[in-house]
């Protein structure tokens, strides 16, 4: 039965000069299909030691040491001279980028406005700025921009609006509070919020 560790892998990438990620599926699937095909009929079991071998000790991961393999004249990383660039790394994951702005109420008693986020969800439970501009028309202040946040699945940039909120606008906002800017730290909120807010 073949074997395709990472060792194995890595030798397999280099003798057939192989330039794309090995742990891609059809990059796999390939690399079992040359493990078959190279294993002997007989003394498999020494095959397969000495192929483990190689790659652990011959055909390292950095500064393979080219000049004692006894596979190098059939190696064709090694006649192009990109063993060292060889296997190709995990491509990385770009993340989908989501923008939002944040609305930051104050009224007329320097207390903020937030809304609480359902359970489920991002920053589910926590309690969050409001993203839509419910003072429609009322001049806000810019008080930051593209702030990051990386989630698993993707990357928020945000902007923060402060506007002032007159008595006579609080009916206009959502169901929410109003906490004042000393009991913030009491409050759930998204790591980056509290960031924003100095809490």
């Amino acid at each position: 039965m073949p074997i395709l560790d990472g060792n194995v892998k890595r030798v397999f990438a280099r003798l057939f000069a192989i330039e794309q990620y090995p742990g891609e599926r059809k990059i796999e699937s390939g690399l079992w299909d040359v493990a078959h095909k190279l294993m002997p009929k007989e003394n498999t079991q020494a095959y397969t030691q000495g192929i483990m071998d190689l790659g652990a000790t011959l055909c390292t991961r950095k500064n393979p040491a080219c000049g004692d393999c006894p596979l190098k004249s059939m190696c064709l990383a090694y006649e192009k001279g990109i063993q060292n660039e060889l296997p190709v790394s995990k491509p990385k994951t770009i993340k989908p980028k989501r923008s939002a702005i944040f609305y930051l109420y104050e009224n007329e008693c320097g207390e903020y406005f937030f809304i609480k986020n359902p359970n489920s969800g991002i920053w589910g439970g926590l309690h969050c700025l409001p993203q839509d501009n419910s003072l429609e028309g009322k001049a806000g202040k810019l008080v930051c921009q593209n702030i990051k946040h990386v989630f698993t699945h993707f990357q928020l940039n945000f902007d923060v609006i402060k506007c002032q909120v007159l008595n006579s606008d609080v009916k206009k906002l959502p169901d929410g509070i109003w906490e004042a800017k000393e009991n913030l730290e009491l409050l759930a909120l998204p790591a980056p919020l509290k960031k924003v807010l100095a809490i």
